[in-house]
């Protein structure tokens, strides 16, 4: 795969913010010259800093020739090997939103088969430019947006910090065609002005599930319909993808507009995806993980996710509403915090928040909000008073204003669990009865 750029002095890298473009040939000869100043490890996991850099790149893919197993770590944390006897080429962290975090064993016969199938979808090819935005330690930004571009050597413009507010300019200054991003980014995308006419055409959003509002809204400002994908860690990265075809995409939400949440498209080529009896997805795929570090091999993964398919022109097409452990009992009801965020944003904007659970003991658990205190204002205030007014009986019945990043995984997931665990200390015993308490009290959780 490394070899394909000997002879290439197309650019391969470039960063916005300094300027510097990395070509093919160069990239090769960055990664030769490290290999050569490498340990080869045996039975030993090398924790490795990963940041939004040519040189954490170089570095993954030295390894790789080495045949060591890395694990990407945050870029603050210092380099330190392990000795531990592990069947994998690389060790990721599960996301770590419920609080426990697990270790992943990924094989790189594996991740490159979920590359090829992804490759193929997304018909990515050498004349593309794609801005890789999210921690290249992610396995979307790693296994998608940087090695997909690696086996097509496709241009990679990589900002080594996210500037939203130069998301555009960047696009423009270098012709970028294609993005990787998450939700919250795509929210943050959506306050800002948008030019006239751009080169971007293809956006895949990942991570977490993207609203429907979200969605309209950047198709609305953009002119361009965010092609939604799902996949996990165990599963190498991608299991489903909407279309590419932007035609074929419209017509499938539209038929499936009555659905409470986007689908997140069809399985890939070698991706068989069931339900269990309460369900939950199951995922058997030529991209399956291992298995978790100090466990048995695993031929399935259970995701945790609730979902279903429908079908249209033949095809199953997937959504997910909820997650098992995320689950709201609320007055015998069942309900999902996902479904309560559909309603609460179409009421109070684009605001950054999530919905979850927490014990209580007359309701058994109450819906709780937790705004995001850059968005607090007595506009948005006054949105959240109304909510009880707007036809729908389950809306939040606390909401407390704090700052949201404490409470989000690196990929920007919710930690709805621990965050719940947190709240009930205080809440458990309040009478909320139909009424909406607003905590703004900073340090609530101390």
């Amino acid at each position: 795969m490394i070899e394909g750029h000997k002879n290439s002095h197309a650019p391969f890298v470039t960063d916005p913010i300094s300027g510097v473009t990395v070509t093919g040939h160069e990239f090769y000869s960055m990664v030769k010259q490290t290999t050569q100043s490498l340990t080869r490890h045996e039975a030993k996991i090398i924790h490795l800093p990963v940041a939004n850099t040519v040189d954490s790149m170089v570095l993954i893919c030295a390894h790789a020739l080495l045949g060591n197993t890395i694990q990407p770590e945050d870029p603050k944390k210092n380099e330190w090997i392990e000795e531990c006897k592990v069947d994998a080429d690389i060790v990721v962290g599960s996301s770590g939103s419920t609080a426990s975090i697990k270790r992943i064993c990924l094989r790189w016969e594996k991740i490159l088969a979920n590359v090829g199938a992804m490759k193929k979808h997304m018909a990515v090819n050498h004349n593309n430019v794609h801005m890789l935005l999210m921690p290249l330690k992610h396995v979307n930004s790693l296994f998608y947006s940087f090695l997909v571009s690696m086996v097509v050597k496709q241009h990679i413009v990589m900002p080594s910090k996210v500037r939203l507010i130069s998301f555009w300019k960047w696009v423009d200054d270098y012709k970028v065609k294609s993005v990787n991003v998450s939700p919250t980014i795509v929210r943050a995308l959506n306050i800002r002005p948008v030019p006239d006419c751009t080169s971007l055409t293809t956006v895949l959003s990942a991570s977490s599930a993207l609203r429907k509002q979200d969605h309209a809204l950047f198709k609305n400002k953009t002119g361009i319909d965010i092609i939604q994908g799902y996949g996990l860690s165990e599963a190498t990265n991608f299991s489903t993808v909407m279309p590419l075809d932007t035609e074929l995409r419209t017509q499938v939400n539209q038929h499936f507009a009555e659905e409470p949440v986007m689908s997140i498209g069809t399985a890939l080529p070698g991706q068989h995806i069931i339900t269990d009896s309460d369900g939950q997805l199951e995922i058997r795929g030529d991209s399956n993980f291992e298995g978790y570090l100090g466990h048995d091999k695993a031929n399935l993964v259970s995701t945790g996710d609730l979902g279903y398919y429908k079908m249209y022109e033949g095809k199953r097409y997937w959504f997910i509403h909820g997650r098992v452990k995320e689950i709201i009992k609320y007055r015998d009801q069942t309900l999902y915090p996902q479904s309560i965020e559909q309603f609460v944003q179409t009421h109070i904007g684009p605001n950054e928040f999530f919905c979850f659970g927490f014990q209580n003991i007359r309701d058994t658990e109450v819906i709780g909000m937790l705004l995001d205190k850059s968005h607090w204002s007595a506009e948005t205030e006054k949105d959240i008073v109304l909510l009880p007014t707007r036809g729908y009986e389950y809306y939040p019945r606390l909401v407390i204003v704090a700052d949201i990043d404490k409470y989000l995984t690196d990929t920007k997931k919710p930690k709805r669990i621990l965050f719940g665990n947190i709240v009930k200390h205080k809440y458990q015993n309040t009478h909320f009865r139909n009424k909406i308490l607003i905590d703004t009290n900073d340090d609530f959780d101390r």
